[in-house]
């Protein structure tokens, strides 16, 4: 019962992503629903952590459950009152058409249905695997986990603790943004209690989230068979489903850098001025939340 709160943790994020995304499209929008539900859940989360460390630091909120709402509850509304003023004087233009989708062979639709069951069953175990096991990787219990659960045990930015007489630093992990330990956080704020099952379970969406704005971007040039072989062979790659299904940041990573290519992506593609603007601005967002994320986005991806 206590991984139900996984989805009701990610409602107010994601409603933050999504005025972020209306905003920036204005009145031309250029994402497909799945697109926007997606990286809403993506851009949510990371912008309202950040501004949770931001008024942690500034001292207007601790990390408790009344700061995590307050800044998301007032996120939302400043976000959603300027969208709502705004599009009153919007006149919308429709989406740009997506490749057509030729009928299928029965054969062809049996192959393709075997593996989206199998996929789904892979996704299961796995999410299994991630929620039941014990965080026992290092990269996990003594950084990620492990900054989360002293931020919820303090409820503040804590960089050493105490052990006995000695007080002990977190290390090298301290430079780390606290995206992915703070969602933790605010996850296990919401149970009450430190759940491991239910704070590793942000790193299944995350996976998610990758394999749906592969699916999406694929889309924008391929028919709907295709995009879907594209989304089964990322995650039949052994080495990103083993990272998907463990709490490791690497997807939480990831998905925010292809998040801001295949905006891009759809800049290149765009035949209007108005869709590529829309696009170019959508990724200068991914790209700015990009920096959140971990050392290696700020020194080694942004600047690519």
């Amino acid at each position: 019962m206590t991984l139900l709160l996984l989805p009701v943790g990610l409602i107010l994020p994601t409603l933050c992503g999504r005025f972020a995304i209306m905003l920036l499209e204005r009145n031309h929008p250029v994402l497909q629903p799945l697109e926007r539900w997606t990286l809403s859940v993506i851009f949510g989360l990371t912008l309202t952590m950040y501004l949770s460390f931001v008024a942690h630091i500034l001292g207007i909120t601790p990390f408790t459950l009344t700061g995590f709402l307050g800044v998301q509850i007032f996120t939302a509304l400043a976000l959603g009152m300027v969208w709502m003023r705004l599009k009153v004087a919007w006149n919308t233009s429709p989406l740009p058409p997506l490749p057509g989708s030729p009928p299928l062979s029965r054969r062809t639709r049996i192959v393709l249905v075997l593996l989206c069951v199998w996929t789904v069953a892979k996704l299961l175990g796995g999410f299994a695997t991630l929620v039941a096991t014990p965080p026992y990787e290092d990269d996990v219990f003594n950084n990620w986990n492990m900054r989360g659960k002293l931020f919820f045990l303090t409820q503040e930015l804590t960089l050493e603790y105490e052990t006995g007489n000695e007080m002990l630093s977190t290390g090298g992990v301290n430079s780390y943004p606290v995206t992915v330990p703070l969602t933790k956080t605010w996850l296990a704020t919401l149970a009450g209690e430190w759940h491991e099952g239910l704070v590793n379970s942000v790193h299944f969406v995350w996976f998610l989230s990758a394999l749906s704005l592969v699916y999406c971007t694929l889309r924008r040039k391929m028919s709907r068979a295709w995009a879907l072989c594209g989304a089964y062979g990322l995650s039949s790659l052994p080495l990103y489903f083993l990272q998907g299904t463990t709490a490791y940041a690497d997807i939480f990573l990831s998905v925010h850098i292809f998040a801001v290519l295949s905006l891009l992506y759809g800049a290149l593609l765009s035949e209007k001025r108005e869709h590529r603007l829309s696009f170019l601005r959508l990724s200068a967002l991914a790209a700015g939340l990009l920096v959140f994320t971990k050392n290696e986005a700020l020194l080694m991806h942004l600047p690519v």
